[in-house]
């Protein structure tokens, strides 16, 4: 057997190989595969192919990025009601990608989405309030959105519920409920939840004042790339060897309750 026709025998074994294992499309083609099947669906009037189809053309997998053509399937999605979709299109208004910026389409969108629970939409529907923006100012409507979203463990909502509960905006202040909305949100890896805790274990705010805990605080703020200036320098210069040890055993206990809560979030989707 000669050379050329061993290279032509090795060549149509590996061709043969890959069709068996399925492995006969380069990554570009299998994007492009899924596109197409996905925006075949789409037409049909699938709400949640619609809502897929949208994110592709936003992010270019399989097709050429196209924010007018997300925004485009993202409404036939939306208006089926869609809960995701009408997120994703609430804030496409809100930050004016693919359409022109319209506060009052945002805020509208986002409500849609809201009043079927989705957690950020909740949010940002709260953010709205807060701000004015798409609706009137409204600080208890602010604080009603970002409760719903709390309870479903979104931590912006969460930081902001704490925020508000320690500044006392939108109701009486309570540092006890900040510092128990930051914790909510700290346990999630909100990096500046966790320096605010720290601030109030330091202070004493809302919580019994503790320099181990204030220290395990802002360490894992720092490690998130948090900017402490010298805060935390100067509390490990006043801190013993043993309370600096106690506080490297409750950095590694935060930074594996922050791991499990992330690896829970994962297998929820």
């Amino acid at each position: 057997m000669t050379a050329v026709s061993i290279s032509s025998f090795r060549w149509a074994f590996l061709v043969l190989l890959g069709l068996l294992l399925g492995c006969s499309d380069s990554p570009e083609e299998s994007l492009r595969r899924g596109f197409e099947d996905c925006k075949a669906k789409a037409e049909q009037g699938d709400a949640s192919a619609q809502c897929d189809l949208a994110l592709k053309y936003y992010q270019g997998e399989g097709v050429v990025k196209d924010r007018v053509q997300g925004v485009f399937w993202y409404r036939k999605s939306a208006e089926q009601g869609h809960a995701k979709a009408q997120y994703f299109i609430g804030h496409r208004y809100a930050v004016g990608e693919g359409v022109v910026q319209d506060f009052t389409q945002g805020a509208f969108w986002y409500r849609k989405a809201a009043e079927q629970g989705h957690a950020m939409a909740q949010f940002k529907l709260g953010d709205c309030y807060f701000s004015g923006e798409g609706v009137p100012k409204d600080e208890a409507q602010a604080v009603s959105w970002w409760t719903k979203a709390a309870e479903q463990d979104d931590a912006e909502a969460q930081f902001h519920l704490g925020l508000n509960y320690f500044v006392g905006k939108g109701f009486v202040r309570d540092p006890e409920k900040a510092v128990f909305w930051y914790g909510k949100a700290a346990a999630q890896g909100h990096a500046i939840s966790q320096d605010f805790l720290g601030d109030c274990y330091f202070n004493g705010y809302g919580v019994t004042k503790n320099n181990v805990e204030a220290y395990a605080r802002w360490k894992v703020a720092g490690a998130m790339g948090l900017f402490l200036g010298e805060k935390l320098t100067d509390l490990e210069k006043k801190l013993s060897l043993d309370e600096v040890n106690a506080g490297k055993v409750r950095l590694l206990e935060l930074r594996k309750e922050i791991a499990f809560n992330e690896w829970n979030k994962q297998q929820v989707k």
